[in-house]
């Protein structure tokens, strides 16, 4: 059970993989890649290959925000790493790529069917946050206007609106302050044992895995010292 589970006023969630889920997390990732090549590879001759490469920096590797151009972490990576091989894109063609890419990512995602009931219930209680690693904070702020889930968290903390990421205990640190609660009054909510899980005890929250049996991100598999629970709406008898 939850340590002093009586003393718990808030409770945080990770978004991918948690309130939305993958219908196939590989095959989104493929689709994605696909995208690019299709963007730029045919039409700037760049091959499959050099894509898949791009693709991987994009995802595993940070690079300096460009402040410049008002440019994502998104955006910044895809500019730096396309100069790489040469191809310089307009800041407008740059930004739409981004845009494109990442929405057919979000193609196979979809918002678990008890998201928003587990956290109306929750609301009831303890207030609610979101607290997510993403490199495109428009696109966040769209998804959660399209799936009605703005509306239920008290505040929401994008990784690269705030330049610090989870396991950064700083991130956490952000959400405590945004709603006036010490780390041993919240708990955190999340799919990736290193980044949610290991972030949340190190900043001294409670956390909860959320398991359902299927790949949601690319954290390697790892026993976590947290409740592990298989829905959403086993939190309600939890907490």
């Amino acid at each position: 059970m939850i340590k002093y589970k009586n003393q718990i006023k808030g409770v945080f969630f990770d978004l991918y993989g948690t309130l939305l889920i993958f219908h196939d997390y590989d095959s989104a990732n493929r689709e994605w890649i696909n995208c690019y090549y299709e963007l730029i590879g045919k039409p700037y001759n760049i091959s499959f290959d050099q894509i898949e490469i791009l693709c991987e920096k994009i995802i595993s590797k940070d690079v300096p925000k460009n402040n410049e151009h008002q440019l994502t972490t998104y955006e910044s990576k895809i500019k730096w790493f396309l100069e790489e091989i040469g191809l310089i894109l307009p800041i407008g063609k740059l930004k739409e790529l981004a845009n494109v890419t990442i929405q057919k990512w979000q193609e196979q995602i979809e918002l678990d069917k008890e998201s928003i009931a587990t956290i109306e219930n929750l609301k009831k209680k303890y207030t609610v946050g979101l607290i997510t690693n993403f490199d495109h904070t428009p696109h966040i702020y769209k998804v959660l206007m399209s799936t009605n889930l703005k509306s239920f968290f008290d505040f929401v903390i994008v990784s690269d609106e705030v330049n610090c990421k989870k396991p950064e205990g700083k991130i956490f640190e952000l959400g405590l302050s945004k709603c006036g609660l010490r780390p041993n009054e919240v708990v955190y909510i999340g799919d990736n044992p290193e980044d949610d899980i290991e972030g949340a005890l190190n900043a001294g929250l409670s956390a909860i895995l959320i398991d359902r049996g299927k790949k949601t991100n690319s954290a390697t598999a790892k026993e976590v010292n947290a409740i592990k629970i298989n829905s959403l709406t086993e939190l309600t008898k939890i907490l």
